[in-house]
């Protein structure tokens, strides 16, 4: 049986019902969902169709449906079932409560934990009225990921080895994203669907060395996207209605 870490998270009383929360924890990106009733669920945060944030998403708490803004997917937060498309899931993580904190219980296996939706059988995926022009085709499981839809840093100023970390430490730090690098020479734009996520720890790794991501605004001639910056990560993301 594979060993799981459990986390520390957040109060109990801190997540009021109907809340759905994001967290990354121990290297995974997890959402908690408090349903109607009292029961409180774990769930991956990004949706398994472009990796949009799901805790940005409309959560219907009397039904316990929760609709990305992407594209409408709809997941049902009970079971973390796909209720449009049919077929989707999401991954689930254990949760429980000790005293009066929320723990989250990450599997030790040295995987990331994550679903991502490749369609039925016959290779389409079965949808439920959601209309082409929503943005999901009925013939494919992707959609181009359009350069309006990339976030992340614009760098310049720095040399070739600390940039090759900076991009490692992306690369690592968003596995299941499209890493792209454009080096203009004069500068270099590194960017991802929807959300890019930057960590101390994967930077350090890359360096073998202390590093304080404040130390990045000097060379930070830009970003797409809004950001969020802290002590040991920098999130690039869309805003919530894009």
């Amino acid at each position: 049986m594979t060993e799981v870490k459990w986390v520390e998270v957040t109060d109990a009383a801190e997540l009021w019902e109907g809340d759905v929360v994001d967290f990354e924890v121990d290297g995974e990106q997890v959402m908690l969902a408090h349903l109607a009733g009292g029961e409180i669920k774990a769930y991956q945060s990004m949706c398994p169709h472009q990796e949009i944030l799901l805790s940005h998403g409309d959560y219907d708490v009397d039904n316990s449906e929760l609709t990305c803004t992407g594209h409408s997917w709809k997941f049902d937060l009970t079971s973390g079932k796909g209720t449009n498309p049919v077929g989707s899931e999401l991954y689930s993580f254990p949760v429980k409560i000790v005293g009066e904190k929320i723990q989250i219980g990450i599997p030790q296996d040295g995987k990331q934990h994550y679903c991502r939706f490749s369609g039925v059988s016959a290779g389409v995926p079965e949808f439920s009225g959601v209309p082409e022009a929503q943005g999901v085709s009925m013939t494919h499981t992707e959609e181009p990921v359009t350069a309006e839809k990339r976030v992340g840093p614009i760098l310049r100023g720095i040399d070739a080895d600390f940039c090759d970390a900076i991009i490692n430490a992306i690369e690592t730090d968003n596995p299941h994203s499209d890493v792209e690098v454009d080096d203009q020479g004069g500068y270099v734009r590194i960017t991802t669907p929807w959300r890019c996520r930057l960590t101390r720890k994967a930077v350090e790794e890359e360096l073998g060395t202390d590093f304080r991501l404040a130390d990045i605004e000097p060379n930070l001639a830009g970003f797409a996207g809004r950001i969020q910056f802290g002590d040991d990560e920098i999130v690039w993301h869309l805003d919530r209605e894009a």
